[in-house]
């Protein structure tokens, strides 16, 4: 009697543990097809296409004056996925980073499906602006005082909780690319779609 009663026991905890894995399944397949769906990333869930937004032309916004942001939302045009992207302003326009991990691996990043169809769509402060994103070379000043500028942007010399977490991260990337021998992080600049691509 009492193995009898032992035996139904572990098959109701089988089942409940079933049905529990089942609802966590159903909810996460749910969770996905509506990121898929949505207008954006949400939180740092990568989402759909960005729909919403004022349409307003590349060279008609103040980069400078939109610095103040700290992120944006970039759309990949190729995926039609959306995430959110920190991003600093030099010369009048915007740039974006991947740092360790930007290429190989799976999922593929970003900038994989950036190298074979560089058209986007940015959204920040209520505005959709399509735009070309063009990769800046590791070799070139441009590099090198864009990477500047945004250190400035994100730095903080008071040591705030954001500067140690970024700190933090950057030194991983640091000693990440040491141990596997990668290449620097990647920064793409963004241009005007009917601008001629830099030579």
């Amino acid at each position: 009697m009492q193995a009898k009663a032992s035996a139904s026991a572990a098959v109701t905890r089988r089942s409940v543990f079933g049905r529990l894995l089942s609802w966590i399944v159903v909810g996460v397949i749910v969770f996905a097809v509506f990121l898929r769906f949505s207008d954006g990333p949400v939180l740092v869930f990568p989402g759909g296409p960005l729909r919403s937004g004022e349409p307003m032309a590349f060279d008609a916004v103040d980069w400078r004056a939109l610095d103040r942001l700290r992120e944006l939302e970039l759309e990949v045009e190729r995926t039609g996925r959306s995430r959110l992207l920190w991003f600093s302003v030099y010369e009048g326009r915007p740039y974006f980073s991947c740092g360790f991990g930007c290429e190989g691996g799976w999922p593929k990043r970003w900038p994989y499906h950036i190298d074979r169809d560089a058209r986007v769509v940015l959204r920040l402060d209520g505005k959709r602006i399509e735009a070309r994103l063009e990769r800046v070379s590791e070799h070139s000043q441009e590099y090198a005082a864009a990477r500047r500028a945004r250190r400035s942007k994100f730095g903080d010399a008071g040591g705030s909780r954001e500067a140690a977490e970024r700190d933090a991260a950057e030194s991983v990337v640091r000693w990440g690319r040491r141990l596997s021998g990668a290449p620097k992080g990647r920064l793409y600049r963004a241009v005007s779609r009917g601008e001629a691509p830099a030579g």
